[in-house]
């Protein structure tokens, strides 16, 4: 993955992970591809996205460690071999690294220390290694940055920033000298690599529409932008000298597999949905017993049922639009679930009542909502939400009458259970907690702590315990924690990059078996492409 060439036009290098293995950065001569790739780094580190030096012996990436929890931006010279640590990351922000063209300073994405929003950095690589802050967002700033790329003159910036923790990011223009930002795109695609044409008129980026990578290009004279209908175009890097790009092309799908945990031993995870579309974010209701989901099927994400085995599936929306994290009521009769941005928010909180089939959107002040779930009584919505950078835990009744705060303090996810105790999430790494909210003053209890429960999301309550997915260097697993006993069991290990960590798991009870979103091992080709609209 993220090929970059170096700008005498000698060298590829790329990321490589081989399956059971950690990812490093490999180095091939442009005259011998055809030979095999020599290693460049040996860490226990994961690395990515390299840029390289106007001297074309110097490069530049970030590595980070396998749990997230650490991040570092590393200067190594091709020649020497020699890695030397000139700065630290935000490791839960994805790989963003840029160069200007002088080779003077690095650009990247890391977390404000005034704002703790993700916002652009820059380093002085002529002075020290001097870090500064290019700008700051602000309270009252909807986004946050996640990628960032200069221009062929240094004088701007196109920079990715998203809504919703990487779901409807934007294309933004940052003029340095003036310190002014121009956004170019309203979508709601997740954004994956932005690269500058050399004439500097254009733009190139990769965006996951539906489930579907593709690239696209905006014109910076009419601000237009048009498709290049590559399916699985991802993170470009135009060749130096050249209107040729390359690119990691990367087709991989979604599906649902289940998995028997009644047995000291599982067994191998058994495909539920799997063929030419997406599937993922299932939630069972036993009072139905039927499976909610997440599909492509129809051209955009919408929220579809079907039985436990898979068959009958039927559409339940009809929004043409990218929705997420559909969650069953306890009595089966509503759906909840996150819908698109509209103006000024970030997303909405809609319901669907399942036997109309009508879908209502609830009131809410708020500019952002994370994923819902349901209370126990059914009479309302739990979720996060966030306004003027604050984020906490809310009860929105579905009669829309005002919602109420259940917990002061930042929270991503939460699940009422049936003794009406609310267990959270405050984010990754952070463990799993738990409150009463009929306390007058909750006081949160950690029941897991951060070193055996990393995930935001992937974890579902159940009457006798939770399962939980949990991530090795290089594996991924799935366990469950005991209520009486305190103890944690592992489920079964799977291959690092083979499970959806941002999507949902969920448990059937009469059949013992959990259902979560799997994904095929990426297998990833660089390719090189020369297209009418780079011309």
């Amino acid at each position: 993955m993220y090929p970059s060439i170096s700008p005498d036009n000698k060298y590829l290098v790329y990321s490589w992970r081989r399956i059971g293995q950690r990812p490093n950065l490999y180095i091939k001569a442009m005259d011998g591809l055809e030979l095999p790739p020599k290693a460049l780094t040996f860490s226990e580190f994961y690395e990515g996205r390299v840029v390289w030096h106007p001297n074309s012996e110097d490069i530049y990436y970030q590595r980070k460690h396998w749990n997230y929890d650490q991040c570092e931006v590393v200067h190594q010279n091709i020649i020497t071999m020699e890695p030397k640590v000139i700065a630290t990351c935000t490791g839960e922000v994805d790989f963003s690294l840029t160069i200007s063209p002088n080779g003077k300073y690095l650009a990247f994405i890391m977390e404000s220390e005034d704002t703790k929003k993700p916002t652009v950095q820059l380093l002085d690589l002529e002075n020290n290694a001097e870090l500064s802050v290019l700008y700051q967002c602000g309270e009252s700033c909807l986004y946050e940055d996640l990628d960032v790329e200069f221009s062929p003159d240094g004088n701007q910036l196109v920079i990715s920033r998203t809504l919703d923790e990487g779901f409807n990011e934007d294309v933004f223009l940052f003029d340095i000298m003036k310190g002014q930002l121009e956004q170019l795109t309203d979508t709601e695609g997740d954004i994956k690599g932005l690269a500058w044409h050399p004439s500097g008129d254009r733009i190139v980026y990769s965006s996951n529409i539906a489930g579907k990578r593709d690239g696209y290009v905006i014109s910076l004279k009419d601000k237009t932008t048009q498709k290049l209908n590559i399916p699985g175009f991802s993170y470009p890097r135009f060749i130096p000298n050249s209107k040729d790009v390359i690119f990691h092309n990367w087709q991989v799908l979604s599906s649902l597999a289940t998995l028997s945990v009644d047995r000291d031993m599982a067994t191998t995870p058994f495909p539920l949905m799997h063929s030419e579309f997406s599937y993922h974010s299932p939630h069972y209701s036993e009072r139905k017993n039927k499976l909610v989901f997440v599909s492509n099927e129809s051209g955009f994400e919408e929220i579809w049922l079907s039985n436990v085995d898979g068959s009958e599936r039927m559409q339940l929306t009809n929004l043409s639009s990218h929705l997420k994290f559909p969650r069953w009521s306890h009595d089966g009769e509503y759906i909840a679930f996150l819908g698109p941005k509209t103006a000024g928010k970030k997303n909405s909180l809609y319901v669907l009542n399942v036997q109309t089939q009508i879908v209502s959107k609830m009131p809410s002040n708020f500019e952002q909502h994370f994923r819902p779930s349901w209370s126990i009584d059914d009479k309302a919505i739990i979720a996060a939400a966030k306004t003027d950078n604050k984020t906490s835990l809310y009860r929105f009744p579905i009669d829309h009458s005002q919602p109420e705060v259940l917990l002061n303090q930042k929270v991503k996810y939460a699940e009422q259970d049936a003794n009406g105790l609310i267990w959270f999430t405050p984010g990754r790494n952070k463990g799993l907690w738990r409150f009463d909210p009929s306390k007058e003053v909750p006081e949160p209890v950690q029941i897991l702590d951060k070193e055996n429960f990393r995930v935001s999301y992937k974890w579902e309550i159940t009457s006798d315990g939770v399962y939980f997915q949990h991530d090795y260097a290089n594996s991924h697993q799935i366990h469950y924690y005991n209520y009486e006993t305190s103890s944690i069991k592992p489920i079964v290990q799977l291959p690092m990059g083979t499970i959806r960590r941002i999507a949902s798991i969920t448990y059937i009870p009469s059949e013992k078996k959990v259902v979560f979103t799997q994904l095929e091992f990426p297998k990833v080709d660089i390719k090189r492409l020369s297209h009418p609209l780079l011309n």
